[in-house]
């Protein structure tokens, strides 16, 4: 199917829906980098750009979104992320997304809290599905709640993939460990560009976080599992996130990994700015998901709404 990705970022969405073996025709974004990440990984599609409703006078990009099956897309969240002390509830580009959607088939991905805001703001339509989920439930080994609205692709209906795996009283689908083993197939040339240096008390430290845990004590110090589920992958360059068995920080490319993305993907920009693109992005494993339950979803509503058609006569 034809997709076009909105607010594409470093490109999780399209990475995943592209392993399902759909056609992503065009992708937008107005963060450089994030624009470098995506041509360098995924295709020349990729469009630099501001996304608001104005957008809706551009003939080109309007014809691209007419000519696609459905459209995706994450507005920027950091208004609403819970790690956002200084909150503006603002829905501008949320609204720019909706303007440019018009009556196309949709499917929006965003952070858990934005939600009851958009439904004080009557954004959310009747016959619209709305769902918070936890991403661990789709093979993603972070605890990663996210809201997800569509107009046509009901999660409710589809049976998440099942939880093999027992680790203590949890039991998940995919942990660390699937993701763990893959670090090592970090290209050369990618290690080079992050390899993260601590001062000694630093490392002091560190050994003494566990696996899972965090000491409070000497801040926020969190040590990822060897198995199980870890915390939220953010920007682990302004963060603490410590690697299952090192006494250092993730890499940006380590934490691209724990986020899905494959690992020769060639993120672009500084450290600081690859950390930023790999913690907003939509993990591609995710994606892939919904990737290959989108046909199946947009045949049930279609069939739908030509009954509903139906009876109107």
């Amino acid at each position: 199917m034809k997709i076009v990705d909105l607010f594409c970022g470093a490109g999780g969405w399209s990475q995943g829906l592209i392993n399902a073996g759909h056609d992503v025709i065009l992708s937008i974004d107005n963060w450089g980098p994030a624009v470098e990440t995506y041509e360098e990984n995924i295709g020349k599609h990729v469009i630099k750009k501001e996304i608001s409703e104005d957008l809706i006078n551009n003939k080109e990009i309007m014809k691209k979104i007419q000519e696609a099956d459905i459209i995706i897309g994450s507005p920027p969240c950091k208004t609403f992320s819970t790690l956002n002390k200084h909150k503006k509830d603002d829905l501008t580009l949320t609204r720019a997304f909706f303007k440019l959607v018009g009556d196309k088939p949709f499917i929006m991905e965003n952070v858990a809290s934005v939600y009851n805001k958009m439904k004080s703001s009557n954004l959310i339509k009747d016959n619209y599905y709305p769902k918070i989920i936890h991403m661990s439930d789709y093979g993603v080994p972070q605890v990663r709640r996210r809201f997800i609205l569509s107009n046509f692709f009901n999660l409710n209906s589809i049976k998440k993939p099942e939880k093999r795996i027992s680790y203590g009283d949890k039991t998940y689908y995919k942990g660390t460990e699937h993701y763990i083993k893959l670090f090592k197939r970090i290209p050369k040339h990618l290690k080079s560009k992050d390899t993260p240096k601590h001062r000694d008390h630093i490392i002091e430290r560190m050994k003494n976080v566990k696996g899972g845990s965090s000491a409070r004590e000497f801040g926020v110090y969190y040590r990822v599992p060897k198995k199980g589920i870890s915390y939220t992958i953010v920007n682990v360059t302004k963060s603490m996130m410590i690697h299952p068995s090192r006494n250092r920080r993730l890499t940006v490319f380590e934490a691209g990994i724990l986020q899905t993305f494959p690992p020769n993907y060639n993120f672009q920009g500084t450290i600081a700015e690859i950390g930023n693109q790999v913690g907003n992005a939509v993990p591609p494993e995710f994606a892939e998901f919904i990737g290959n339950n989108i046909e199946e979803q947009l045949a049930i509503h279609k069939t739908k709404l030509k009954q509903s058609s139906l009876d109107e006569f």
